[in-house]
């Protein structure tokens, strides 16, 4: 299960509203996650759980959004070899 944290760039997986869309995560509880979206979803101003633009906040839960960027690059050398895994 992927662990979500405030910044962490994510996207719609669920619902028309964000399907396809991408945004950052600004806010993080037990039963919520607020995401900041890069354009005008409809939603809201973040209220007082975090700032974004009216209009690009959302609270989704975990289920409706993914991490953009799930793969990473892991270098390491032993000073004769360099290797590159790449992890998806």
């Amino acid at each position: 299960m992927s662990k979500f944290r405030v910044g962490d760039r994510v996207i719609g997986i669920t619902d028309a509203m964000i399907l396809g869309k991408q945004g950052t995560i600004r806010f993080i509880d037990e039963f919520s996650i607020g995401v900041e979206f890069d354009e005008n979803i409809g939603g809201h101003n973040g209220g007082i759980y975090f700032k974004c633009k009216d209009g690009h906040g959302l609270f989704v839960s975990r289920f409706d959004i993914k991490h953009l960027h799930a793969q990473k690059i892991i270098i390491t050398t032993d000073g004769k070899t360099t290797l590159a895994r790449l992890y998806d």
